[in-house]
């Protein structure tokens, strides 16, 4: 179960990390702080969703978990 959560997770992060670094170093600070991403399955035996913590500062998103 864990292994296909990180296949949602990964490529979330991966696309946040894309659209934070396409902007410039002081637009990219619009977006520092905490923010959360939600995957939300419909199919399969997943749960429903999953939320994960993540922080973006100078335009770098990091995942907030452990």
């Amino acid at each position: 179960m864990r292994r296909s959560v990180n296949s949602f997770l990964c490529p979330a992060l991966l696309a946040a990390a894309c659209v934070a670094g396409a902007t410039g170093g002081a637009r990219a600070a619009v977006y520092d702080g905490s923010w959360s991403v939600l995957i939300v399955t419909e199919k399969g035996d997943c749960d429903t969703a999953y939320r994960y913590a993540v922080s973006v500062a100078g335009g770098k998103v990091q995942y907030a978990g452990t």
